[in-house]
């Protein structure tokens, strides 16, 4: 009797190995099953992270530059062309790691509001200048080209009154996804962000950019 007792355990004790085996199996298969998933959530996560840093360093880009050119501009202040120079090569060092002379674009324009009827109302918003930076020379400048039109419409549709001036500044920048491929697809990630910051003018008397020697004025269009 003991016999067949013991064999009955040892095919229980088989069985129980079987069962481990097809249980380790279909672990593996529901690994595999959410391995792709679990990718995508994590190189998701990464991406948007840094995604969402871009964003902000191109915002607070634009609001810099348009902040430190509204101090300088008007009044007693007259920003010269070394200066220009100066801050847009401060703006690029501000950027790092974005590489803004490769692959960005700094656009700055300088908006008055003219009354050419002389009636107290200003009736167009002028470019009076503008100044590029970067190599991104394929972006289009939100306010057009000072060079080929002295006219302006502001994003906001504002009318300046007569004398008011405003600095847009307007930052572009390519993205370039940490991962190449499907992914930055699927997630819809920009390839190229842009972010504008407007401040007007700290006095009410408007001034031009002086004229440096060894510093042509930044000022193509379509240029780096």
């Amino acid at each position: 009797m003991a016999l067949p007792a013991r064999q009955h355990a040892l095919r229980a004790i088989r069985r129980l190995g079987h069962l481990r085996r097809e249980a380790a199996g279909v672990a593996f298969i529901e690994f595999a099953l959410s391995l792709p998933l679990f990718i995508l959530v994590s190189f998701g996560t990464l991406e948007l992270a840094n995604l969402t840093m871009t964003l902000m360093k191109v915002q607070r880009l634009a609001n810099m530059t348009a902040d430190i050119v509204a101090q300088n501009g008007v009044g007693g202040n007259q920003l010269n062309e070394m200066q220009m120079y100066d801050i847009l090569e401060a703006m690029n060092v501000s950027a790092q790691p974005l590489d803004m002379a490769g692959n960005g674009r700094i656009i700055i324009s300088s908006v008055l509001g003219v009354d050419s009827n002389n009636d107290g109302v200003a009736d167009r918003n002028e470019l009076s200048w503008q100044r590029f930076s970067g190599g991104l020379t394929t972006e289009t400048p939100l306010l057009g080209c000072w060079k080929t039109s002295n006219t302006t419409t502001l994003q906001s549709g504002r009318q300046l009154t007569p004398g008011e001036v405003l600095y847009h500044t307007q930052v572009s920048y390519r993205y370039d996804p940490l991962l190449i491929g499907l992914l930055p697809d699927t997630l819809s990630v920009p390839r190229t962000i842009t972010r504008t910051g407007v401040y007007r003018g700290r006095t009410s008397t408007y001034r031009t950019i002086l004229s440096t020697d060894g510093y042509p004025p930044k000022d193509g269009c379509t240029t780096a």
